[in-house]
């Protein structure tokens, strides 16, 4: 009888729901994570920094963090 349902104890995640699983140790595997290279990694953290130099230099001053 292999073919048996879970019983009302058991937690079955739906396989749609997988990807949205952060993995824990001993549980269910989360999705897999997808490695950039060195240079995508350093263009992400450049594009970062220039996008909230303005929020930085704000909260440098004492002001509040919006730069407007």
């Amino acid at each position: 009888m292999e073919d048996q349902l879970p019983g009302e104890d058991d937690l079955v995640i739906p396989d749609a729901w997988r990807r949205s699983l952060h993995a824990r140790r001993g549980g269910a595997p989360g999705s897999k994570i997808k490695v950039a290279g060195p240079a995508t990694a350093a263009r992400a953290v450049q594009g970062f920094a220039e996008r909230s130099r303005g929020v930085v230099e704000a909260l440098l001053q004492g002001g509040a963090a919006n730069p407007s």
